[in-house]
């Protein structure tokens, strides 16, 4: 590994505590029990239905990793299960009203985050161009965990 792959591991690393400590804080203040990667489930689903197999791939963990978690949401009235009128074999998940409204009181990033007061001090083309690469680099990271 060159000097690069440790720089970048050790400031996304450094990322990451403040960043769950923000979302924690916001999920919190939803309600009692929401959970991280609760939230990134509805999330992706937001932007449309998905097979747990095509949201665990989205997500890059293992689909039995989610079995519990979506049984939960669903549970909660938060994510529904329906049967792919085209396709027997497919039971995609779709978010449920209860499920969006959950989110609108659960924003993403907040003005007061600590990533939202930094970026704002790199300024915006800093910002933007820090943006477009970690966007990049996302997508490199999701194609090598694939192989």
């Amino acid at each position: 590994m060159g000097e690069n792959n440790h720089r970048v591991h050790t400031a996304l690393l450094g990322l990451f505590k403040p960043i769950r400590k923000d979302v924690e804080r916001r999920l919190g203040s939803a309600g009692p029990g929401m959970t991280m990667l609760q939230c990134g489930i509805l999330r992706h689903l937001e932007h449309g239905s998905l097979t747990s197999n095509e949201l665990a791939r989205r997500m890059m963990i293992k689909p039995p990793s989610l079995v519990a978690v979506v049984d939960a949401l669903e549970r909660d009235g938060y994510l529904q299960r329906q049967p792919d009128p085209r396709d027997r074999r497919r039971t995609p998940l779709h978010i449920t009203p209860q499920g969006e409204a959950l989110l609108k009181k659960v924003p993403l990033c907040a003005e007061t985050d600590a990533l939202s007061v930094a970026l704002d001090h790199l300024g915006e083309r800093k910002a933007e161009q820090l943006a477009r690469l970690l966007e990049e680099l996302a997508a490199k990271v999701a194609d090598a965990s694939r192989q």
